[in-house]
């Protein structure tokens, strides 16, 4: 997986036409309030990527396409799911693996909250890590 910057995006017409290489997506990156510009994470055929629709888990990314709905476009991923098969699915459905994670943590503190149970310091520290490499 290849993380480029907006700068970086204008050479990316400089790559070889065997590179199998597709935008997952732009993401907005919000760092103490503050929007930077956005990212584009490029997957390779057979990187792993999460989808975060039931039923879940880890995917094997095999490409995409785009597809007109109504007046606008969508991307449709094709993965490999372990237990619906060989699928295609809107884009917004998934994220990469260092996402997941990130979300995932967000949430345990979330629902501790809620709960009324202690979140452990370790777990904050961890949000904190993840919050200052963003």
């Amino acid at each position: 997986m290849v993380q480029l910057t907006a700068e970086r995006l204008i050479g990316l017409r400089q790559l070889k036409e065997e590179d199998v290489i597709c935008a997952l997506e732009i993401r907005r990156v919000h760092h103490h309030g503050v929007e930077s510009c956005g990212r584009y994470i490029l997957m390779n055929t057979g990187d792993l990527i999460w989808q975060s629709r039931m039923p879940g888990g880890v995917c094997i990314y095999l490409g995409e396409r785009a597809v007109k709905e109504g007046d606008r476009w969508e991307t449709y991923y094709k993965v490999l799911h372990h237990t619906e098969g060989l699928i295609e699915d809107p884009a917004y459905y998934y994220m990469t693996l260092e996402e997941e994670e990130i979300y995932s943590k967000r949430r345990a503190v979330y629902e501790l909250e809620k709960a009324g149970h202690p979140v452990p310091s370790w777990l904050r520290r961890e949000i904190e890590v993840d919050d200052e490499s963003r």
